[in-house]
């Protein structure tokens, strides 16, 4: 389904936009909040203003930094992942209100854990950044 938008709608999310080009991903999730759209639409908004998401959150795609893994992050996170260590962006982003991002993000990306559901439509199959 087909967002439509205002002028000044269009130009609240270009404000965010990067000295790369792209809107960082924690900004076009405020900026979906923000403007009330649903964040799954994010991705074809996005498309049709020429600007890529960037800077993923749990560092499936982008260069938000890393730290070490964390065992016992890690052995939680599979208690909600499938059989497949696939697990979804929104249950990881709930995890991090109970650690903290570069935690979850370092913990997925330095592991077999794949990411699936982006909120903002970026994709839906397992992803895993590639190194």
């Amino acid at each position: 389904m087909k967002t439509e938008l205002t002028q000044t709608q269009k130009e609240k999310i270009l404000a965010h936009v990067n000295e790369k080009g792209k809107i960082p991903c924690v900004k076009a999730l405020q900026v979906a909040r923000e403007l009330q759209v649903d964040p799954k639409n994010m991705l074809d908004i996005t498309d049709e203003l020429q600007v890529k998401i960037g800077d993923c959150e749990l560092g499936v795609f982008g260069d938000r930094p890393v730290g070490d893994v964390d065992t016992e992050l890690y052995k939680k996170i599979l208690t909600f992942s499938d059989e497949n260590k696939k697990v979804t962006c929104p249950s990881l982003w709930r995890e991090a209100q109970n650690s903290n991002m570069k935690q979850v993000r370092s913990t997925v990306h330095g592991t077999d854990l794949f990411v699936t559901y982006c909120q903002l439509g970026c994709f839906e199959e397992g992803r895993k950044k590639w190194k």
